[in-house]
């Protein structure tokens, strides 16, 4: 009997390669991406890793900008408190050294107002914190990438320091006993409240600067980046769902026509070795 006669290249080859080609299509469908192999495009796979390498960095970037933007936020809650504090310890101060007509027990219940006060204020700066550090203790900045603000040591002793006629006060000396108590020196005690009061304005303002000059500023700086990234990124690697959608279709007429002349072409050679036969 005969051998066989294979169908002729001409007809095999264009149905192989419109098969290959809609497989291409479907894997670009089916995954999202155009280029899932370095096959694909070898130099969009390249500008590809770079934009992917670039979005890595802008992501670290924005993490350690928002971990900041917490620190300064809760930093100035803590000091939000203690100043309401000082406001309160500051018209104490005042009411006591206006002497005219005030009692020794009035005087005694707003040295205890004041007491409660200082004590307040120094629990905050001792207990103040994020993520387990305090932030009050002189060793600690909010810090990122270009800048930093620090964050003062805080204690009764080192806030609201004032010198008056050669002699120091601080917060420590407002307390009952101190060298500026309400019943020893009141007047005394009005400033070193006052100038406690400024010293931590002045300290939010500094924190509050930081955030929104240049913490802020970065994260939506990043944002930015990052939307024009990834939109770039998308343009190379991902499929154009309509675009390939009309490819594949393209593709399938293609292949059906190569099916059918291959089958033309099958259905010609067995009735070529037909007549051979006979």
């Amino acid at each position: 009997m005969p051998t066989p006669i294979a169908p002729p290249p001409f007809l095999a080859q264009p149905f192989a390669a419109a098969s290959a080609a809609q497989g291409r299509s479907l894997l670009r469908l089916s995954t999202g991406l155009r280029i899932s192999r370095a096959a694909d495009d070898p130099s969009g796979l390249i500008a590809a890793e770079d934009l992917r390498a670039a979005l890595s960095i802008l992501e670290a970037e924005t993490r350690s900008l928002d971990r900041a933007s917490a620190v300064a936020s809760t930093a100035d809650a803590y000091l939000g408190e203690m100043s309401a504090l000082l406001r309160e310890g500051d018209a104490l101060a005042v009411a006591a050294a206006n002497t005219a007509g005030m009692s020794d027990a009035e005087r005694e219940a707003y040295q205890l107002e004041m007491d409660s006060i200082a004590n307040s204020v120094s629990r905050i700066a001792q207990t103040a914190e994020f993520n387990g550090q305090s932030l009050f203790n002189g060793a600690n900045a909010i810090a990122i990438s270009g800048g930093a603000v620090a964050l003062d040591q805080l204690s009764l002793s080192s806030i609201g320091g004032v010198e008056i006629d050669g002699a120091s006060y601080a917060l420590s000396d407002v307390v009952s006993g101190g060298s500026a108590d309400l019943a020893t020196n009141p007047e005394a005690a009005a400033q070193v409240m006052a100038a406690a009061r400024d010293q931590i304005a002045t300290m939010r303002g500094r924190i509050g600067a930081f955030q929104a000059h240049r913490v802020e500023p970065g994260i939506a700086q990043n944002a930015a980046a990052t939307r024009n990234i990834s939109s770039a990124l998308s343009f190379i690697r991902d499929t154009d769902y309509a675009a390939e959608t009309s490819e594949l279709v393209r593709i399938g007429v293609l292949s059906a026509a190569a099916a059918s002349a291959l089958v033309l072409g099958n259905r010609a050679t067995a009735n070529a070795l037909t007549l051979l036969a006979a």
